[in-house]
């Protein structure tokens, strides 16, 4: 019983935090598109299409998901996958800069984009953690 205790305090509590941590993400990622003005011209259309047309309202929608009652217990999933298209998004967008130059946020981008996919992993390594303790006989 404690493990499915632990669960719904998971659900019950942190969820909704997280919840708000990726849409203020997700809300960051899109303002980071005013970046793309000053960085691509020839490929301007499509980096802005990626990011605005496709990964943001893609990352929205796996968000929301988390508002349904039969998704709740697998958030975690949704974060994780958040911070993976994040990072192929970038990459992707990184792909089509030009070569002649680009601006450091840049690099800022590629080493957090790298970084995120290796945090949520420890996040969720974390979670899972706690929860066999939380469920192991005798506590």
């Amino acid at each position: 019983a404690s493990k499915r205790d632990y669960q719904q305090y998971v659900v019950d509590v942190e969820m909704p935090k997280d919840r708000i941590v990726n849409f203020v993400g997700i809300g960051i990622y899109y303002l980071f598109g005013i970046l793309d003005f000053l960085t691509f011209d020839a490929r301007l259309t499509e980096v802005l299409i990626l990011r605005w047309a496709v990964v943001g309202p893609l990352a929205i929608a796996i968000v929301a998901m988390s508002l349904h009652p039969r998704l709740k217990r697998q958030y975690m999933i949704g974060t994780a996958s958040l911070m993976v298209l994040g990072a192929f998004s970038i990459i992707a967008m990184i792909a089509m800069a030009p070569m002649d130059g680009a601006p450091p946020y840049i690099m800022a981008s590629l080493r957090s984009s790298s970084c995120s996919p290796a945090c949520s992993a420890c996040v969720l390594a974390s979670r899972r953690q706690s929860t066999s303790r939380h469920s192991s006989p005798g506590r």
